[in-house]
């Protein structure tokens, strides 16, 4: 997205009142990245090499109101 990453993306939709919830799909996990986006609240993180196993699990502990991020990701 030009001019606006994901993180500034997902904090303008919460601060102009969204409810939409929001599942972060990357190729390149980056500590810094995951701890901005958990920052938000109830976000997914899930890394593409793990897409198959983690986004259902992700899409469902979103909806549910919690964080999810992909196993292989230490935070």
């Amino acid at each position: 997205m030009p001019g606006l990453n994901g993180i500034a993306a997902a904090a303008r939709l919460k601060e102009r009142g969204s409810t939409a919830k929001i599942v972060f799909v990357t190729n390149m996990p980056d500590r810094e990245f995951v701890e901005g986006s958990l920052a938000l609240g109830d976000i997914g993180f899930v890394v593409k090499d793990r897409l198959v196993a983690d986004l259902l699990p992700a899409i469902r502990r979103v909806l549910a109101g919690e964080a999810f991020v992909s196993p292989s990701i230490s935070r």
